[in-house]
């Protein structure tokens, strides 16, 4: 399973993708503007994308994969506990739907209010 997380600062996304191994690609720096551009070519690359609610980003129809939200009671407490980096946050994000444990803590993402998620 090939995963990216997506973590936002001040003013650009830092993103991590890591392959089916686990091991990380070079982060992907962006201006914070380009959200909807980064998720199109990381849905490209058949990634998951994991996301922190705190990121915004109108997301179109078009991105093919599964987009999960992590919420900041779950993130925060660890990023700090361990003094993570934005680019090791990105890349503790791409981890999270990897451990069963942690998965049952992420939010999928609904593109269609009206749409009923069953799984």
């Amino acid at each position: 399973m090939i995963s990216c997380g997506v973590w936002p600062t001040q003013a650009r996304l830092v993103a991590v993708v890591l392959d089916d191994a686990g091991r990380a690609r070079k982060p992907i720096c962006v201006p914070a503007r380009a959200a909807v551009e980064l998720l199109d070519h990381l849905s490209d690359l058949g990634a998951d994308i994991v996301l922190v609610e705190k990121l915004r980003v109108d997301v179109g129809r078009d991105v093919r994969t599964r987009i999960w939200i992590a919420p900041l009671v779950l993130v925060d407490p660890i990023r700090r506990a361990a003094a993570l980096s934005d680019r090791a946050s990105a890349a503790m994000l791409a981890r999270l739907p990897r451990i069963p444990a942690l998965r049952s803590q992420l939010h999928r993402h609904a593109i269609d209010m009206k749409q009923l998620t069953l799984l």
